[in-house]
C-alpha cells in the first residue's frame, strides 16, 4: 500500500471517531500534498473519497497549516470542490488569496461559496471585475456571496435582473435583505397573481399531479397557504433599518384584513414593521 493512500486511511478512520490528532494531520497533508501529483493515485475511487473527507474534517478542525496544499488542489480536478469547500469551512483570511487564484483561472460556485463563508469584503472588488463573464448558475452565486458580504453595489444589479424579468435565482429574496421594497412589491404582486390563478384552477399543475386528483376547493386552500407560507417567510427576511418598506407592509397590514385571509402574512407584516420601528425609535 503507498505511502499517502496508508496515512489517508488512518486519518480516514480517526477523522470518522473525532480523533484527528495535530501529528496524524501533518501526515494526511502530506498525504495529500503528495496525492496531487499522483495522477493513477487520483483516479482510486476509494482513495479520491478518503481525500475529500480528510480535506472535509480538516476543514471543519479549522487546520491552517494545511491551506498551502488544499489552495494546490483547487486545480486538480478530482478534489477542487473538496478544497473549496475546506477553505469556506477554515474561516482564515489565509486562504483568500488562493481562492481568487482559482477564481481568476477558472470560477466555480463551491469557490465563490467559500469566500462568503470567509466573510472577507476585500474581495468583492475582484468578483465584480468578472461578473459580467459568468453563466448564470455563477452569476446568482455570485451576487448571492456580494449579499452575503452586505455590498451594496450588488443592488442595481439585482434590481436591474428583476426588472429585466432575466432572474437566475431568486434575486428578490437577495435584495429584501437589504431593505429595497422593489423586491417586496414583486413579491406581493406575484403572490396575488398566484392567488388568483390558484381560485381560477388555471395555476400550479405539479400539485394536482402529485396528488392524483383533480383541482377541488381542497387543493385550491393547499396552494394559497402554500404561497402565503412563502410570503410570511419572504417578509421575515426584512431587515430593521428597511424603513423605505413601511408603506408596502402598512398597505399589507390592512389590505390583507379586508380581504379576510387568514392572519399569518398581516401578522408577519405588523412583526416586520415593529422590527423597523423599534430601530427608528433607538
Amino acid at each position: 500500500m503507498s505511502y499517502p493512500q496508508a496515512d489517508l486511511i488512518e486519518a480516514l478512520a480517526k477523522a470518522k471517531q473525532g480523533q484527528l490528532d495535530q501529528a496524524l494531520m501533518s501526515r494526511a497533508i502530506d498525504a495529500l500534498n503528495t496525492s496531487k501529483e499522483m495522477p493513477v493515485y487520483n483516479r482510486l475511487e476509494n482513495a479520491g473519497t478518503m481525500a475529500r473527507y480528510v480535506m472535509t474534517r480538516l476543514g471543519e478542525l479549522r487546520a491552517t497549516n494545511a491551506i498551502p496544499v488544499l489552495g494546490d488542489l483547487l486545480f486538480v480536478g478530482h478534489f477542487e470542490h473538496a478544497a473549496a469547500t475546506a477553505l469556506g469551512k477554515m474561516g482564515s483570511r489565509e486562504a483568500i488569496p488562493a481562492l481568487l487564484k482559482r477564481l481568476d483561472y477558472a470560477p466555480t460556485s463551491e469557490v465563490l461559496r467559500a469566500l462568503a463563508d470567509i466573510g472577507d469584503p476585500s474581495v468583492c472588488d475582484t468578483i465584480l471585475e468578472h461578473l459580467a463573464t459568468y453563466g448564470e448558475v455563477l452569476t446568482y452565486r455570485a451576487l448571492k456571496t456580494l449579499t452575503v458580504l452586505r455590498d451594496r453595489r450588488a443592488i442595481p444589479i439585482l434590481r436591474e435582473h428583476i426588472k429585466s424579468g432575466k432572474e437566475c435565482g431568486d434575486e428578490c429574496g437577495l435584495l429584501i435583505t437589504f431593505g429595497d421594497p422593489l423586491a417586496l412589491e414583486v413579491m406581493i404582486d406575484s403572490f396575488w397573481k398566484r392567488v388568483a390563478g390558484a381560485k381560477s384552477g388555471r395555476c400550479t399543475p405539479s400539485i394536482t399531479e402529485a396528488k392524483g386528483r383533480k383541482w377541488t376547493r381542497a387543493t385550491r386552500k393547499h396552494c394559497i397557504e402554500l404561497y402565503m407560507h412563502e410570503l410570511v417567510e419572504f417578509v421575515n427576511k426584512i431587515p430593521e433599518d428597511a424603513t423605505e418598506c413601511l408603506p408596502l407592509l402598512s398597505q399589507m397590514d390592512r389590505f390583507f384584513v379586508r380581504r379576510r385571509l387568514p392572519p399569518s402574512v398581516r401578522q408577519s407584516a405588523r412583526r416586520a414593521m415593529n422590527r423597523i420601528r423599534n430601530r427608528k425609535s433607538k
